[in-house]
């Protein structure tokens, strides 16, 4: 089935491209297969760093992580066990799945892993942040101009991110994507929404009015692509920062990127 509309940024690009963003998309949920009937059964995969303090204690990150993703993974595999997407990649998964009613709590449990493995896959903590010169924005100088080109300063970048956090209730992402002219912005997507795709980006707050943009202007036919991103599920902070502390939260989530991944991403996407 030729599900995936390739955007221009992945155009060209073969999965033997191990450098490739796509090819890291593909690769970013390990799966096991099972060569006796070969099928994908999605499992957990270990995080970068499991050292996360203060943004995540060792607690923090069994909820966060141990116990959320191993849900989510669980619930996905329990979703497509016997059917036709049982041997897919979960970032296919998010595509086949978009568009289909039917499908629809396959799409969130599908998109909610890959938003979170995408999340701690770009964290450290932050005594590495300041220690290590090869994940500070300083020494990342794609990223570091992007951010300048497009918020002025980072510091800029963080309080429009903080602002979005503010005017944000309920279970969200809060994205930095590349557009479709390479331009860097903010974005929100609720609940399990991906900023992959236009018609499940879930973008709008589903307590007002949405507005449909006119996507047949746009120049290519993908939506965004992201770079970072945060999660403002309840799950995420509660457990190190309370209730009240969200802002807290997001200002040491900012202090603990690790930048050098960021830039990667960015790289791999510029088209």
């Amino acid at each position: 089935m030729n599900f995936l509309r390739i955007p221009s940024a992945f155009r060209g690009v073969r999965y033997t491209n191990t450098h490739s963003f796509f090819s890291q998309c593909l690769k970013s949920i390990p799966s096991r297969l099972q060569n006796k009937h070969l099928k994908c059964y999605h499992t957990v995969p270990e995080i970068p760093e499991r050292n996360l303090t203060p943004l995540f204690s060792e607690h923090g990150i069994r909820v966060a992580w141990d116990e959320h993703q191993g849900h989510v993974v669980k619930s996905l595999n329990d979703r497509v066990k016997g059917t036709e997407l049982e041997d897919h990649s979960i970032f296919n998964i998010v595509f086949q799945t978009a568009v289909l009613p039917e499908h629809a709590a396959t799409f969130q449990f599908a998109s909610q892993a890959y938003n979170n493995h995408f999340f701690f896959e770009s964290l450290v903590s932050a005594e590495k942040a300041k220690a290590d010169p090869k994940v500070q924005l300083e020494n990342n100088s794609i990223i570091q101009q992007a951010i300048r080109e497009n918020f002025e300063s980072k510091e800029a970048l963080l309080l429009k991110i903080k602002e979005l956090a503010s005017n944000t209730f309920g279970a969200a992402w809060i994205w930095v994507v590349l557009d479709d002219y390479n331009r860097l912005q903010v974005m929100r997507t609720f609940q399990a929404g991906s900023p992959f795709l236009w018609s499940r980006s879930q973008s709008k707050d589903p307590h007002l009015v949405p507005s449909v943009p006119d996507h047949s202007t746009r120049p290519r036919n993908y939506s965004h692509v992201p770079i970072i991103n945060i999660c403002l599920w309840d799950h995420a902070y509660f457990t190190d920062f309370g209730l009240f502390q969200r802002e807290q939260y997001i200002d040491t989530w900012f202090q603990s990127i690790n930048w050098s991944v960021v830039e990667n991403r960015l790289k791999q996407s510029l088209v």
